[in-house]
């Protein structure tokens, strides 16, 4: 009886555990107990997805840019076996969430020459686009009537790039925007569109392509 009970209890805590969003951009250390003075036992990053099993009652609050961000720590999953704590006030709850990682991975494949990994992570929309463009000696934008000459990469808005890729930057989880930034090269940022087509996130847009002007990096 008393295997039949455990049995039960450890269906109902993946029952209701909710995911949450890191947004953080330094990450969250994970510590062993609900206290900024528990040991530390791993990190979680900048918009990575954690299992949240439930909310403390220990209350905890920092001071951000003149900002205070307060709320309290929580449990969380790590893996199958092992658990710790997190300060819950960067931590964003999963709903309707955009998977950002997407826009990294074609960022990078593009810098690597890598065409079979790029083409599986774009929509039909961004293709069409891009494949117009190369047939043609410059980018017509429609916001301003300008025709530019292709005489830099349209992905990624520049001539040059980090030889070392990209990571997230920030995002906008409304609209699926996400800035990257290279890495080992802060100032070189890209921004990227990525859209949910029937259950799978892809890119949509990138650098100039398909990317409005006010929502390219200054």
């Amino acid at each position: 009886m008393k295997k039949i009970i455990h049995l039960l209890l450890i269906i109902s805590t993946n029952i209701f555990a909710q995911e949450h969003i890191v947004t953080a951009k330094s990450g969250l250390s994970i510590r062993t107990q609900a206290s900024i003075e528990s040991d530390k036992i791993g990190k979680l990053n900048y918009g990575q997805t954690v299992d949240v099993l439930k909310e403390t009652i220990e209350s905890f609050q920092v001071i951000d840019n003149n900002k205070t961000i307060s709320g309290y720590w929580v449990k969380i999953k790590m893996d199958n076996s092992n658990y710790g704590y997190v300060f819950n006030g960067y931590l964003e709850f999963k709903k309707d969430y955009t998977d950002y990682t997407v826009a990294k991975q074609f960022l990078n494949a593009h810098v690597r020459g890598n065409i079979l990994e790029k083409r599986f992570l774009t929509t039909k929309n961004f293709k069409e686009i891009c494949t117009k463009t190369s047939e043609q000696d410059f980018y017509y934008e429609p916001e301003t009537g300008h025709h530019i000459a292709l005489d830099a990469d349209l992905i990624l808005d520049a001539q040059d790039y980090p030889d070392d890729g990209f990571k997230i930057s920030s995002f906008d989880s409304e609209s699926g925007y996400v800035i990257l930034e290279g890495i080992g090269w802060e100032s070189f940022k890209v921004a990227v569109k990525v859209v949910n087509e029937n259950g799978i996130f892809l890119v949509d847009g990138s650098g100039i392509i398909n990317i409005p002007l006010d929502k390219r990096p200054n």
